[in-house]
């Protein structure tokens, strides 16, 4: 081989050597990625387990209050008008709260789904990038 030929061996190896390096890094981000969005997705159920409880507790305070109301205890329905009064202010906060990080959660899960897109495309333009460089070295002179 002539000198194009040991030019092309060099940049055929340097170019896997990338490759190697950038697949090393690419695994790793891939399960820090992966792990990630595990915790995304407990932090999502999470958040929606907190608006389900909020409309479950209210609910129930609202069967409590109908059943004091069937009664002929003022005091009774007086509690029950104000633990459903204050059920609701708390639901209403847990709710935007758990809004609010739903749609943190949602926004952090598209950044992932975005890095991890462009860690594909750049491991298909890394592989093109390698086939031509070997295909380089094997180009006869």
């Amino acid at each position: 081989m002539g000198a194009d030929g040991g030019d092309a061996e060099r940049a055929y190896e340097r170019t896997r050597e990338e490759f190697v390096a950038r697949r090393v890094v690419d695994e790793a981000e891939d399960v820090l990625g992966r792990a990630w969005v595990a915790e995304l997705a407990d932090m999502r159920l999470a958040a929606l387990g907190l608006i389900a409880a909020a409309r479950v507790s209210a609910s129930v305070a609202r069967e409590e209050l109908r059943k004091a109301q069937r009664g002929s205890e003022p005091a009774k329905v007086a509690r029950a008008h104000a633990r459903l009064a204050a059920l609701e202010e708390d639901s209403a906060a847990n709710t935007e709260h758990a809004r609010y990080l739903l749609a943190r959660v949602d926004a952090e899960l598209e950044s992932a789904a975005v890095a991890e897109l462009r860690r594909s495309r750049r491991a298909e333009s890394d592989a093109v990038r390698l086939r031509r460089a070997w295909a380089a070295v094997q180009r006869p002179n």
